[in-house]
This record gives C-alpha cells, structure tokens and sequence, in this order.
C-alpha cells in the first residue's frame, strides 16, 4: 500500500509507515552525495514578481500565524504593494529566489538521474480549481516542489513528500532547532491543499551552504491539530470579513515586507518612519554647518 495521501496516515499499518518515512529520512544524505558527485554543465532559470502581480486570494504565507490582517485584506480585494519595501529585504528576498532556484533544479536532476525510481515536481500550484481546501478558502499559492517515490520506473507513486526551501543567516542557522512556527503553519496549508502526507523543510545555511537533516523535526508528518487550529482561524477571519469587521494588528518584523504595510499602518513602521526622518534632518543639518558654519559664518575645513 502507498503512502501517498495524508488518509493512508491512518489506513498504512504503523510498521510499513515507519519504513516509508525511513526512506524519506535518506533525503539530505541523498542531496549531499549528488551534490558531491555533480559534475555536470548547469544553468537555470531564476525569477521573482512584485507583491502587486502576486495572484488574488490568499497565500499560505499569510495564514502563518504572525498577523491576521493580511487575510482579511486578501479577502476585502485590496491590492498588495512592495513599493515602500526597504531594499535592504527586496535584495535578500532577491537571494532567497536564487537559492530557491538553484535547489530545485539539483531536486530535479537528482531524481532525473535515479533511473525512474525518483521524480520530481517543481513549484507544485494550489489554486482553488485544483484542490477543494483551496476552493473553500480562496487560497493561490504554490509549493517548491513534491519528491514523488517509485518501486520501478513509470510506476505510479508509492509515497509523496513534499519539499519547502528555507535560506537563513548563519546567525539564524545556528539557532534554529526545529522548523519555525511560521513556517510548520505555511507547509500546514500547502500539506492539506496537495493532499501530502509527509515534508522537508530543507533550511540552508547562507554563509556555510549547510543543510538541515532530513530527519525529525525537519522531516515530518501531517499535522492535524495544527490544520483544525488553522481552519479555525481562517474561518474566524471570513467572518470578520462578511461583517466587515478589521482584527487587530500583530506588530512585529514582518510588518516591513507585508504587501498591505501602507493600507495597515502599523505603529512600528509609523515610528520607524519617524527616526527616518530625523536622522535625515540631523544628516541634512551636519551637512549645513560643515558647508557654511553656525549663523552663517563658514566653519573652517576639519573642524567639525
């Protein structure tokens, strides 16, 4: 029997799960001995959109649990924008793509090279046509990619994992002791929508190019307690919608590359935007009395 849908979670017999998730186990080590032995021409193809051409409907991204409002604004047809995005973000978002790009094209070659026992699905697309979760809450969004497993080659699959590639700061590498919160709710909703029972979180270490094992807690199984709490909350948020009610603002980092930052306002950027400004006008003000002194009177070269 296959373990293939998060329904043959239950029907697989306990034994034959832990053998399949033995094979999903193998993934990292299989990764780093292909990338070993890789000698081959490579080039590919990497790209990224604005946050004002992302598809209308709600994203998995924003069901992560760090605020609610990008929900309810998806869902209230308001436009995204990344115009007042800091580049410092838009350039590290940037080398995100990069990395995101380059491990999928290694994915697919490995599986290209494992003479049919291994394929791959790239950038696997939710959208509500194709899955009846994502009808039900509107939600567009795509997975980096599905590990499909074959007992022989043009077989259908006998287990399916899906893969979601997170880059980190050496800093943040260094910390990280299970997959972020933010991103178990991100790969919660992609699971559910692609009907994938298991999924890598493959975190890569941008200084050192390390990856994470491909073993618990990276490696893990469908949550279901964590989909009710989702679904839960998603429901709490389309109500709030239809009543045209706004829920309250969870402030944090993440309010600078959210795409409804401007339409929000959230206090924090409102004082960032302050310190800006002050530290420009303190900047502008140096610059004046280097130029022409106090009162008018030119200050001499170097003495300032």
């Amino acid at each position: 029997m296959p373990l293939t849908t998060i329904e043959d979670l239950h029907k697989e017999p306990r034994d034959r799960l832990a053998l399949y998730q033995t094979w999903a186990y193998d993934l990292g080590d299989m990764y780093d001995k292909f990338v070993r032995e890789d000698e081959d021409n490579v080039s590919f193809e990497v790209g990224w959109h604005g946050a004002s051409s992302r598809s209308a409907g709600i994203h998995a991204s924003e069901l992560s649990g760090e605020c609610q409002r990008p929900v309810w604004y998806s869902l209230m047809g308001e436009a995204r924008s990344d115009q007042e995005l800091d580049p410092f973000w838009k350039k590290k978002f940037r080398v995100g793509h990069v990395y995101h790009a380059m491990v999928q094209e290694d994915w697919r070659r490995l599986c290209e090279k494992s003479d049919g026992l291994l394929t791959f699905e790239r950038e696997v697309r939710i959208s509500p046509e194709l899955s009846k979760i994502a009808k039900q809450y509107d939600i567009q969004s795509s997975c980096d990619g599905i590990i499909n497993f074959h007992d022989k080659p043009g077989a259908p699959p006998i287990m399916r994992v899906g893969l979601e590639i997170k880059t980190e700061s050496p800093d943040q590498f260094k910390d990280l002791k299970e997959p972020k919160a933010q991103h178990r709710r991100q790969t919660c909703v992609y699971m559910k929508c692609l009907d994938v029972p298991l999924l890598y979180t493959q975190y890569i270490n941008k200084g050192t190019q390390n990856i994470v094992p491909s073993k618990p807690p990276w490696v893990f199984t469908f949550d279901f307690q964590l989909w009710n709490a989702i679904e839960k909350e998603a429901k709490q948020i389309i109500h709030l919608a239809t009543i045209n009610e706004i829920p309250p603002r969870s402030e944090g980092i993440w309010c600078e590359f959210c795409g409804y930052n401007k339409i929000c306002g959230p206090d924090t950027l409102v004082r960032k935007a302050k310190r800006e400004a002050g530290k420009k006008a303190r900047d502008a003000r140096n610059k004046r009395i280097r130029t022409v002194g106090v009162g008018g009177i030119r200050t001499p070269k170097g003495s300032l």
